[in-house]
């Protein structure tokens, strides 16, 4: 029992100081990222949301585990609107994070090789639209999850 214990006590420890230390890095590199020299970037645009998107999963995954053992609320056993609310963030910005990632190291192979496709795809507003129409697509193929998720 004392075992246990230790352990559920060593997991919250272990979310609380990723939890800390994620919200620093992730604030950091928004920061860094949006000075205004690096904003006339598409890549560091693309990372400008990465870092608000990891943000956004760290708080949704961790936030939840925090609530759920810590303080003994689990928001997705307190009504049905919010568990379908909460699974379906949380499916969207980890799609999105890992995709941001994609288009970061595409947008990087064409302004490094195709001169012609860097003018017009790796520009500030082409990774905005990008990453709008990720966003709008990605929550379309998640959209289930709010339309048909049960009542369990």
């Amino acid at each position: 029992m004392v075992g246990v214990l230790v352990l559920v006590f060593l997991d919250l420890t272990a979310a609380f100081i990723c939890l800390f230390i994620g919200s620093i890095g992730n604030s950091l590199s928004f920061i860094v990222f949006t000075q205004k020299q690096l904003r006339r970037h598409s890549t560091f645009r693309y990372l400008a949301y990465l870092a608000v998107i990891d943000l956004s999963v760290l708080y949704l995954g961790l936030g939840h585990l925090i609530l759920r053992d810590y303080f003994l609320f689990d928001i997705r056993q307190y009504n049905l609107l919010l568990c379908k609310l909460h699974t379906f963030l949380t499916y969207v910005t980890t799609h999105l994070s890992s995709w941001i990632l994609t288009i970061v190291s595409i947008d990087r192979a064409i302004a490094c090789t195709y001169v012609q496709l860097n003018k017009r795809f790796c520009r500030p507003k082409s990774a905005d639209r990008i990453f709008l129409f990720m966003g709008i697509v990605i929550s379309l193929l998640n959209c289930h999850i709010l339309l048909f998720m049960g009542s369990k």
